[in-house]
């Protein structure tokens, strides 16, 4: 558990970079619009994508298992304190790793999810460009 929370936390921040790379990428396209280049390096783009999520497919499937796992052991700790007549904030404290990790990973899944979205909405358009250049020449 201990390398978890700082593993998601670099991947929070390496997934929010290819989120910001994408906008540099949109934007540099709309600003010099010189779109036969725009089309071959958003190939590159996509690569990179694809490969940066085939190198953390493992390390996500890990962290969304553990948070899992750990929601649960989180949410069975949260009934036995209710259930306690002493109770005692120490034994339920141990927990808190497992909703940082939690929320990391709703923080992973939400830019994964935006990451998507974005190439979704862009390759057709790209595909377009890319047409219509060829119907061009």
């Amino acid at each position: 558990m201990t390398l978890l929370v700082p593993a998601a936390c670099l991947q929070c921040r390496i997934i929010s970079a290819l989120d910001v790379f994408i906008d540099v990428w949109s934007c540099d396209l709309c600003e010099h619009r010189d779109f036969a280049d725009g089309v071959v390096t958003w190939n590159t783009v996509q690569a990179l994508i694809r490969k940066a999520g085939a190198s953390f497919a493992n390390m996500f499937i890990t962290i969304q298992v553990c948070a899992l796992l750990g929601c649960m052991v989180l949410a069975t700790q949260g009934i036995t304190f209710v259930l306690q007549h002493d109770r005692s904030w120490l034994d339920i404290t141990g927990t808190l790793p497992l909703l940082l990790l939690a929320s990391l990973a709703g923080c992973l899944l939400l830019q994964c999810a935006w990451i998507t979205d974005k190439c979704s909405i862009l390759a057709p358009l790209i595909n377009q460009i890319h047409t219509a250049a060829m119907d061009e020449a």
